[in-house]
This record gives structure tokens, sequence and C-alpha cells, in this order.
């Protein structure tokens, strides 16, 4: 009599397969995280790069000054535009609704990145800062920014050496441009400003 010989996966061939998998996503998971933070990175420095050439324009269709400004805490960093309202600032860390509460400027938008998100942000405005923000300014008709030389430095957490880096920079005549400061990607030109990130 013939013996039918059993077909099928043992117990110890699906344990072994378990084991390959569980390798394999164990060494995928930190370049898959890192490659997330990055493309954080770069919408968050897309969207801050939109919204200053949104209000540039504004500027050019009002007889004020319209404004930015950031900020940041340990729970996340921040951004308020606005109309100039003559007196007071905006503090984008109170939140989208009260932002501009205490002063006379009229709000258009607040943004706020939550750290836990693995990006941070930080304004360098040389020479102005009001309660530690950075404040950029826009004026009419030129659409001049002030102050000049001013730059957004957006950065990500990685667990490799080189950390994702993007910078948002303005020129004397308020035109933006994104560049990245430590060579992190690639398709972006050189930045006219040497300094080092400020987000770290």
């Amino acid at each position: 009599m013939k013996r039918e010989r059993a077909t099928g996966v043992s117990l110890i061939e699906i344990l072994v397969v378990m084991v390959v998998l569980g390798i394999i996503l164990a060494v995928a998971a930190p370049s898959f995280s890192d490659l997330l933070n990055r493309r954080r990175v770069k919408a968050v420095a897309s969207q801050i790069s939109t919204d200053l050439a949104y209000i540039r324009t504004e500027a050019a269709l009002r007889p004020y000054r319209v404004l930015a400004y950031f900020a940041a805490d340990t729970t996340q960093s921040c951004y308020t535009l606005a109309y100039d309202g003559g007196t007071g600032v905006c503090v984008c860390t109170a939140g989208a609704g009260s932002s501009c509460g205490a002063s006379n400027n009229t709000p258009i938008k607040t943004e706020a990145v939550p750290s836990a998100n693995g990006v941070t942000f930080r304004a360098t405005t040389p020479n102005v800062f009001v309660s530690a923000q950075g404040q950029i300014e826009f004026h009419a008709p030129q659409l001049t920014v002030t102050p000049i030389n001013s730059y957004v430095d957006v950065c990500g957490r990685s667990s490799n050496e080189l950390q994702p880096q993007l910078r948002v920079e303005l020129s004397p005549l308020g035109r933006i441009s994104t560049c990245s400061p430590n060579g992190s990607y690639t398709g972006f030109g050189p930045c006219s400003n040497a300094q080092a990130a400020t987000c770290s």
C-alpha cells in the first residue's frame, strides 16, 4: 500500500518566516520613519513659503503692512498672519481664535505644527524680536520685507546623522525661495545665508 505524503506548512516553517519578517521590519522601520519625517519637513516648508507669498500679494493690495508672527513653545511651532492694525502683536501660541486678541491686528490665519510630529520651525529676523517671536513684515507698494535677510528654518528629527532641514529665505525685495542649509535635500539651490539652522 502506497503512503500519501502530507502537504502543508509546519509550525517551525511558519515561525522561521515570522522571525525573518520581524528582522526585515525592524531594519526598515527607522528608514520609513525618516522618510515620513523628511516629507513632513518638506510639506511644512512648502506651506510657510505659500503663506508668505500670499501675504506678500496681500501687501500689494493694501495701504498698510501685512505681518507674519512666528513663535514656538515646548508643544508646538506656529505662526499667525495678520493685517497690521497699528498697535500690539499677535501671539500664535494662544491659538487660532485668540492669537491677535490683545492687539488691533486683524488675523488672516494661524498655523501650528505639534512638536510630537517631529517637525519644528523658527524664524530668524535679524534685529527684530517681539516677545521672543520672529516678526516678518511686507510693505506696500514695493512689496519689500522687513527685516531684510529674514528666513524660516524648518527642521525634522532623524535617526541618521544628517538632520532634515529646509530654509525659506526672503530677499530684501521680498522674493521667497527655499534651500537646504545642511544639504540634506537635493533639488534645492544653495542658501544665500550661510548660518546653520536654528531650529534644532
